[in-house]
């Protein structure tokens, strides 16, 4: 599984042949999410993230947005 970025504490990666929409999966202090990427960057799921930990994370992917659509077009390029 692809990795976007790792900082704070916070992964974020890309698993291939996964489905539609663009998005993005969190591990972050044993907690997981999954934030949707296109067309706007918003939590799909999340569970046991606390919310401060949760707006790191929101800013963190709506930085690295670019980064994280062409890692999911490199994996999952069936998809487009």
């Amino acid at each position: 599984m692809p990795t976007v970025f790792e900082l704070f504490g916070i992964r974020a990666f890309i698993i291939p042949g996964d489905h539609d929409p663009i998005h993005v999966h969190i591990e972050a202090g044993g907690g997981f999410a999954k934030i949707q990427v296109i067309p706007d960057v918003k939590i799909i799921k999340q569970d046991g993230i606390k919310p401060a930990k949760m707006k790191k994370i929101l800013n963190l992917v709506s930085n690295f947005k670019d980064e994280i659509v062409e890692v999911w077009k490199k994996n999952n390029s069936f998809n487009r």
